[in-house]
C-alpha cells in the first residue's frame, strides 16, 4: 500500500476510516525509540459499527439500556472471540472475569471492549503493517518538491531533497542538505539544547499532523467525485479527432450515464471506479480507433485506453458500451 502511494497508483480496496486513523498514530514514525506503541489511538463505537456492526450496535444499546444491566445483559469484563476455529476468552482488564458489568461501569466497559477490537488484539499485525507502509512513504504524503515552492527554493537555495532548515528568530542557524537519520537526530539533539537557543524544552512541540485520515484513505483510494468533463479535457486521440461522429457520440452517451455507471466505465478503463486526489486533470486517458464495428469497447487499463470501434450509430455505440462496462470483471481488462 506504501509502495502505491509512493508510485502515485490508485488502490480498490475499502479499509475502514479508523484504519487510516491507526496509520497517523503517531504521524511522525520514532525511529529513534524502536519500543515505542505505534499503530495505536483512541476510538469509539462509532469506528466499530465500520467493522463489526452488529456489535457496535449492541453496545450502543447497552449504553441507553434503562433497565437493570448487571441482571439482565449478564456480562463481564470478558471479550471472547473465534480464533482459528477455537473460542478465545479475554479479560478486559485485570480480575474481569469476576467484575459484572452495570449501569456505573458500563461505559468502561464499552469502551475496553472497543478498544481491544480495533487496537490490543491486532496489535502486533498492525503494528507490522505501520512501520511497512512508513518505512516507504513516511513524508512522501506530506513532501512537497522543491519546484513546487520556487519563492522558499530560491530563497534558501534548496537543492537536495531532503533539506532541513533551522532557524532561530526567523534567522537560519544551521541546515542540512539530503541529511541521513543518524546526522539528523545528532543536529536536532544539539539544536535542541536550552543554550542553543534554537528550540528549548518549553518550547519544543510535537511535530502536527499534516495530512487528516480521510486525506490518507484519498491518496490510497482515489478521489470519490467524478467529473466525466475534466476527463474529456485531458483526453487524447488515436485515429480520432475530437470532432468525429463517434467520439461526439460517445462523449454524449457518458454524460448521460448516471454515476454508478460512470463508475463502472472508469473501472473498465482504469482498473478503478476512483480517480487521482488532484482529479481527472491529473489523469491520462486515450482514446484509440479499432476497425471492426462488430466489436465491443477494449480496455487497457495500465494505460488509461479505451479501444473504440468506429460505430456508425449512437444507437450502436451506447449497446456496446453498455455490453463492454456491464461485464467488465474478467472480460476486456489487462
Amino acid at each position: 500500500m506504501g509502495l502505491a502511494v509512493y508510485n502515485s497508483i490508485i488502490l480498490d480496496i475499502r479499509f475502514p476510516a479508523c484504519c487510516y486513523k491507526k496509520l497517523l498514530s503517531p504521524a511522525v514514525v520514532p525511529y529513534n525509540n524502536p519500543r515505542a506503541v505505534v499503530g495505536v489511538t483512541p476510538l469509539t463505537v462509532n469506528d466499530l459499527k465500520t467493522v463489526q456492526p452488529e456489535v457496535a450496535s449492541g453496545l450502543k444499546d447497552l449504553l441507553i439500556y434503562d433497565g437493570d444491566v448487571e441482571d439482565d445483559f449478564g456480562l463481564t469484563f470478558q471479550v471472547s472471540q473465534s480464533e482459528f476455529g477455537s473460542v478465545k476468552t479475554v479479560e478486559l482488564k485485570p480480575g474481569g472475569a469476576d467484575i459484572s458489568v452495570t449501569k456505573a461501569n458500563r461505559e468502561e466497559y464499552v469502551q475496553l471492549y472497543v478498544d481491544w477490537v480495533l487496537n490490543r488484539s491486532i496489535y502486533p499485525q498492525f503494528q507490522a503493517f505501520y512501520h511497512g507502509f512508513h518505512s516507504v512513504c513516511a513524508s512522501n504524503a506530506l513532501i512537497v518538491e522543491a519546484e513546487d515552492i520556487p519563492e522558499l527554493s530560491e530563497k534558501y537555495q534548496i537543492a537536495a531533497v531532503p533539506t532541513f532548515i533551522f532557524l532561530k528568530k526567523k534567522q537560519v542557524v544551521d541546515r542540512i542538505d539530503g541529511a541521513n537519520a543518524a546526522e539528523l537526530t545528532k543536529k536536532v539533539k544539539l539544536l535542541s539544547s536550552p543554550t542553543a537557543g534554537v528550540i528549548t524544552q518549553q518550547t519544543a512541540a510535537p511535530p502536527k499532523q499534516m495530512l487528516r485520515p480521510q486525506e490518507v484513505e484519498m491518496l490510497v483510494c482515489g478521489n470519490p467525485n467524478l467529473d466525466m468533463k475534466e476527463l474529456k479535457k485531458v483526453t487524447v486521440y488515436d485515429g480520432y479527432s475530437s470532432n468525429d461522429p463517434a467520439i461526439k457520440n460517445f462523449w454524449d452517451i457518458l454524460f448521460s450515464f448516471p454515476l454508478d455507471l460512470q463508475k463502472k466505465f472508469l473501472l473498465f478503463t482504469t482498473g478503478s471506479d476512483r480517480i487521482p486526489i488532484g482529479g481527472m486533470s491529473e489523469m491520462q486517458f486515450k482514446i484509440s480507433r479499432v476497425s471492426g464495428s462488430d466489436l465491443l469497447p477494449m480496455a487497457h487499463t495500465c494505460f488509461n485506453q479505451l479501444v473504440l470501434p468506429g460505430y456508425k450509430s449512437k444507437k450502436s455505440l451506447r449497446q456496446k458500451l453498455l455490453t463492454a462496462i456491464e461485464n467488465a470483471e474478467g472480460f476486456g481488462l489487462e
